[in-house]
């Protein structure tokens, strides 16, 4: 009797010590955190532009928190703010990558993006960054995808529409002269000669400029009947508010910085009437966007620019790349996303489906809009200039 007691009593601390092994099987910690470093301009002056792009991520990030992290593993933000100076810029960009995050995002400024890639490709680790410009591209950085269509893209659609449907022939052009401004005044200049256009006046203006009279005294001069702007948000407010001040009578176009929100809250009634191309708009009559619109609106209580739709992109497009290698190999997932199609019917985190081609520039549908009555209206869907690419699996 005593000794089937003892047999018992061993069976049931036996089961006991393996069920407690299951239970602490199934409630172990997940692995250590993900670091996503958050590199942007975040005070002073262009801040908007930079707390736009973080507070984008932040909600992506928190968002994949409650449901499970990346791959099981808890994401942690690490935000660094990035001064002007290229040398100040690089320092800032050595202390994120003292924190060994496995993804940076940002910055958007191109001027910073040129500063800082170098950098984080040297350490080989993944950069989404938000910038436009065709110089990053001619670059070559190999560690970089954008979250951005780039100014190539842009121009062609937008100048297209403008020449063909506009029939716009007297144009002139106002421009930051920075590497952003810059890149885009050559691949503007380089469009229209293609089609036997001239600028009547190209006039380039200084980052953090506050004065545009004497630069849209030179446009008047021209006799131009459309004004492309070329400049970063609170620039172009100011610049179309004193060209509404000036009483002149032209159309202006522009990209995403002349129709953002931003732009359009800063720039008030002179705002009504511009005309953009942009690759993405928070009033995108996507149901997608719409959502993700109203949840940033819930938690900061202002309404997302192009930036944040950008940034919170750029997160569920590292997720997606991870889901499908499975693993937290900074090499694999580059490998995987440059010539993948993410389709947000896979992912809807994408907002929209993107092409990332294998230079890391991306493709997808972008937008034509008007202001009107304060925020921007879609009167258009523009696919993309190239076609899809051919399918491929990641291994």
């Amino acid at each position: 009797m005593r000794r089937s007691l003892m047999i018992c009593l061993l069976i049931l601390l036996a089961t006991g010590g393996m069920l407690a092994l299951m239970g602490a099987e199934e409630t172990s910690p997940p692995g250590p955190p993900v670091k996503l470093g958050i590199l942007e301009k975040l005070s002073g002056s262009g801040s908007q532009v930079g707390t736009m792009w973080r507070d984008g991520a932040l909600l992506a990030i928190d968002e994949l928190n409650a449901q499970g992290g990346l791959l099981g593993r808890p994401i942690v933000p690490v935000i660094r703010n990035l001064p002007w100076g290229m040398a100040e810029a690089a320092a800032v960009t050595r202390e994120l990558l003292a924190e060994d995050p496995f993804a940076i995002l940002g910055p958007v400024y191109t001027s910073l993006t040129l500063a800082t890639a170098p950098i984080i490709q040297a350490a080989e680790i993944p950069q989404l960054t938000g910038s436009v410009s065709a110089l990053i591209t001619a670059k070559g950085f190999p560690h970089l995808i954008r979250a951005s269509l780039t100014d190539v893209v842009a121009v062609q659609k937008g100048l297209h529409y403008a020449l063909e449907e506009l029939k716009m022939d007297r144009l002139a052009l106002i421009y930051v002269q920075d590497a952003y401004g810059q890149g885009a005044r050559d691949l503007i200049v380089r469009y229209l000669k293609g089609r036997g256009v001239s600028l009547l006046a190209e006039v380039p203006t200084q980052p953090q400029q506050l004065d545009y009279a004497q630069a849209l005294e030179q446009v008047k001069k021209a006799n131009a009947k459309a004004l492309i702007l070329v400049l970063f948000e609170l620039e172009a407010a100011l610049a179309v508010q004193e060209l509404k001040k000036l009483g002149l009578e032209m159309e202006i176009i522009g990209g995403e910085p002349l129709c953002s929100p931003t732009t359009i809250g800063l720039g008030g009634k002179a705002m009504e009437g511009v005309r953009c191309h942009v690759s993405l708009t928070p009033d995108a009559p996507l149901a997608a966007i719409q959502d993700m619109v109203r949840r940033f609106q819930s938690r900061y209580g202002v309404k997302p620019d192009h930036n944040a739709l950008k940034a919170y992109m750029a997160v569920y497009m590292l997720k997606a790349g991870l889901e499908k290698v499975k693993t937290l190999d900074r090499a694999k997932l580059l490998s995987c996303l440059k010539g993948l199609t993410l389709l947000v019917r896979e992912e809807p985190g994408l907002l929209m489906d993107v092409a990332i081609k294998p230079n890391g520039d991306i493709e997808r549908d972008s937008f034509f809009v008007e202001v009107k009555d304060g925020k921007e209206e879609v009167f258009r869907i523009v696919p993309p200039l190239t076609g899809p690419l051919p399918p491929k699996t990641c291994s």
